[in-house]
């Protein structure tokens, strides 16, 4: 069975601003339903929950590292569910969103681009 990443980014608290950020709080449990799905081997459930944490970020913070996670995740979960060609094209966008950072030095980079090029 193809791993999936499960490591849910925190962002760096600001001291000075004590807000809750609830795009994060919102981000962890949409991942955390995903994965959960997944482990449950439910990947239609997965999948459907990939999709809301994709829909979310990229209508909230458009971060790169997240993106590509999720469809590096979602891809892997599709093509498991025997939807190869939805599953490549978005392993893909994946490559695509990890070659376009302009920093290659994120924890998420190299696992990522490992996983992709696997497949």
């Amino acid at each position: 069975m193809q791993t999936i990443a499960t490591k849910m980014s925190s962002e760096d608290s600001d001291e000075e601003n004590e807000e809750i950020n609830f795009n994060q709080i919102n981000y962890n449990k949409l991942m955390y339903d995903a994965l959960s799905s997944y482990q449950q081997g439910d990947l239609t459930e997965a999948i459907k929950n990939y999709n809301l944490a994709l829909d979310f970020v990229n209508n909230s913070s458009k971060d790169i590292s997240k993106l590509s996670l999720l469809k590096a995740n979602l891809g892997i979960v599709l093509y498991q569910n025997c939807e190869y060609k939805k599953g490549i094209e978005m392993l893909e966008e994946a490559l695509i969103l990890i070659k376009s950072q302009s920093s290659k030095n994120n924890e998420f980079y190299l696992p990522l681009l490992i996983k992709i090029l696997v497949k």
